[in-house]
């Protein structure tokens, strides 16, 4: 009887050992996770400041870049005002006209196959 007492014993200390073992593994292991996503997180950091120092660099440019955009295109301007010379082209021989966006609700549609005409 001491004998088995004995070898349940031994039993219960070999399943303690190796879930203790395990523990340990995984303990190792979430470390070096650890230490990986500790050395990510330095590398964003560093690469976060070389593209703050950049910007600083280039504050000044930027708003001059944007200024001399806007004044290159019409961003300031999205719907030109309407005029005879933005709807036709005087150079054309076809007389082709330009659609503005309220001719363009004036169209024809197509509606499952039938025509019909868009009403306001």
């Amino acid at each position: 009887m001491v004998q088995h007492v004995v070898q349940l014993t031994l039993k219960e200390y070999e399943r303690y050992n190796n879930v203790q073992r395990e523990s340990f593994v995984k303990i190792d292991a979430l470390k070096l996770e650890n230490k990986r996503l500790q050395e990510v997180i330095k590398e964003q950091e560093e690469k976060i400041i070389d593209l703050e120092r950049h910007l600083a660099q280039h504050e000044v440019k930027v708003p001059f870049l944007i200024q001399q955009a806007a004044e290159e295109s019409d961003i300031g301007h999205p719907f030109p005002e309407k005029s005879p010379a933005s709807t036709t082209d005087p150079t054309s021989n076809e007389n082709e006209t330009l659609m503005l966006p309220e001719e363009i609700l004036d169209t024809h549609i197509f509606v499952k196959g039938e025509h019909s005409q868009m009403e306001e």
